[in-house]
């Protein structure tokens, strides 16, 4: 697992990048970078 930074005019995201290369998925992760994706 990869842990991934977001930026957009919302605000900034942490995420949980996951999957095999070329088909990796972002799951956001709630509250604290370093919680449980969701």
């Amino acid at each position: 697992m990869k842990l991934g930074r977001v930026a957009s005019p919302d605000g900034v995201a942490f995420v949980a990048v996951e999957g095999p290369e070329g088909q990796e998925t972002a799951r956001e992760i709630a509250e604290h970078p370093f919680g449980d994706p969701t």
